[in-house]
């Protein structure tokens, strides 16, 4: 039995190719084929490089074993490879397209000319006793496919089908843009910048000969991307919102140790702690034009310029490095297993965070979120600027939420908001790393370190709570006759509000709760 699908026929791809001298190469080819009687042409494509031998291709579904035969246009003229007499010859309407807008034919190959009805111009009308023929032999590797025995509908007879799959032919759903689509990622140039905005912070005169500072930054541009990943971390542990982010004089001490620098004998803790005041030497001029100064901890360009004198004493004058590129090349060595780890990190946290499925849950809470950021976000704001979440607002957060009952513990929370923020080129002269967008990929992100579900599910019992409590308290002012005291919570003044609403309706609720931290 034959149906008029040319893929439950088996029918197979066949590839057509007019090979062309370089130095001839035409401007357009098509093929004429038997499948149609050659009436409609195919236009064949060039690929190769110019000044080479180039191949116009093109390749049409053709049943096993069919003999094709195809005869060629290549410009003006119909021309042939290896030839095959036909019984009659083939009358073919040359083509034009925009590469070939006008026609030369060859007079001996033109049958007749007519006059276009549509376009008015004149068609020429050429013809060939001979074509090319292509053979494809049945059964040959190209026609294996998996299939499908089924019974046919008259007679008991079988119809072969070719086998598909749900994944193969299933229509791909349109997705809108995912919440992590503005998030901007770190790129080599922004590292570059980075680098440049530091360096030009640093006080290094007496440590870096000005002959060698083009070889440092050299050396230090292919590990920018871990170095500031190592910051991020050890900046970002136990940090509040009053003390702001930075390394600690007993963090740079510790990370000394752990990497083999403070050794006891070449490298002192007493030596890390004087390189550490050094670092926080900022000059009076300097400072007022600093958006963000930190009096105790170490800012980016503040722990870049402690690398840096600690390379100088431990390598350096010790004679381990001949000249400050080496030294700088032999401390990024002993950092670098743990800046590769803190990268990892990073890099693991944003694969398992753009999914689809982490998508359509943070849709699924968009609302919720957008209200929940509202109520904390912005108090501190300063005037004329637009609202952010501060670290500070974001620790409050999870503290009414009471995500740490949850097995998160409180000093990881500035590390989670830190790893949820766009990472900036500029981390002193602008604020901007530390400001939380609203409900953006930032605050989101913010939100999968701590286990977002499990924060929505208990937002959304704390609000259900409150919101039980204010209907209880309107229903006994009710009952008793009497009005709410004058000392009553926010909550309870708008109690009034509250009452009446659906259980369905409780996150338009939410909007009117104040949630304090410790309530």
């Amino acid at each position: 039995m034959r149906s008029a699908c040319w893929a439950c026929e088996g029918w197979e791809r066949q590839e057509i190719v007019w090979l062309c001298d370089p130095k001839e190469s035409p401007k357009a080819v098509w093929a004429f084929t038997s499948l149609d009687a050659f009436r409609r042409p195919l236009r064949l494509y060039p690929e190769g490089a110019q000044g080479q031998w180039r191949s116009y291709k093109a390749a049409r579904m053709v049943p096993p074993g069919y003999r094709l035969k195809v005869l060629f246009q290549v410009d003006s003229t119909l021309r042939l490879l290896p030839e095959e007499r036909i019984s009659q010859p083939v009358e073919i309407t040359l083509r034009i397209c925009k590469d070939l807008p006008d026609l030369n034919p060859e007079e001996e190959q033109i049958v007749r000319t007519d006059i276009s009805p549509r376009s008015g111009r004149k068609i020429f009308v050429a013809s060939l006793p001979e074509v090319n023929v292509i053979r494809t032999q049945p059964g040959s590797p190209k026609t294996e496919a998996r299939g499908v025995v089924a019974d046919g509908p008259v007679d008991g007879s079988v119809v072969l089908l070719p086998r598909v799959t749900e994944t193969e032919f299933k229509a791909q759903v349109k997705r809108a843009p995912p919440f992590w689509s503005n998030f901007r990622h770190e790129t080599p140039a922004l590292r570059r910048e980075s680098l440049r905005m530091d360096w030009m912070r640093c006080r290094l005169g007496h440590v870096v000969p000005e002959a060698e500072i083009e070889d440092i930054k050299k050396a230090l541009e292919p590990h920018v991307g871990w170095l500031m990943c190592l910051y991020r971390r050890l900046s970002s542990m136990d940090v509040s919102g009053e003390t702001g982010f930075g390394i600690s004089q007993i963090q740079a001490g510790e990370l000394m140790m752990s990497t083999g620098i403070c050794d006891g004998s070449t490298t002192k803790v007493a030596d890390i702690d004087r390189f550490f005041i050094a670092a926080k030497v900022t000059p009076a001029e300097l400072k007022k034009t600093l958006a963000v100064v930190n009096d105790k901890t170490l800012v980016r360009y503040e722990f870049l310029e402690l690398l840096l004198r600690v390379a100088h004493h431990h390598f350096l004058k010790s004679g381990a490095a001949e000249n400050m590129a080496e030294a700088t090349v032999l401390i990024l060595k002993a950092f670098e297993p743990d800046g590769r780890r803190a990268e990892q990190e990073l890099h693991g946290f944003f694969r398992a965070l753009c999914t689809e499925a982490t998508d359509d849950l943070y849709k699924k809470h968009a609302d919720l979120l957008a209200m929940v950021y509202k109520r904390f976000g912005g108090s501190k704001t300063p005037p004329g600027k637009p609202k952010f979440m501060a670290l500070g607002e974001f620790q409050q957060l999870l503290e009414v939420a009471n995500i740490h009952g949850l097995g998160f513990q409180p000093r990881q929370s500035s590390l989670a908001f830190r790893m949820g923020m766009m990472c900036q080129s500029d981390e002193s002269g602008s604020s901007r790393f530390q400001e939380m967008t609203l409900f953006g990929p930032q605050f989101c992100c913010a939100k999968t370190t701590i286990k977002h579900q499990s924060l929505c599910q208990s937002l959304e019992t704390s609000a259900l709570r409150k919101l039980r409590n204010s209907q209880n308290k309107i229903e006994t002012c009710q009952s008793n006759k009497s009005t709410p005291p004058e000392h009553t919570t926010h909550a309870d003044r708008t109690s009034s509000m509250l009452a009446g609403l659906s259980w369905g309706n409780f996150k338009e609720a939410c909007r009117g709760l104040s949630v304090r931290s410790g309530s």
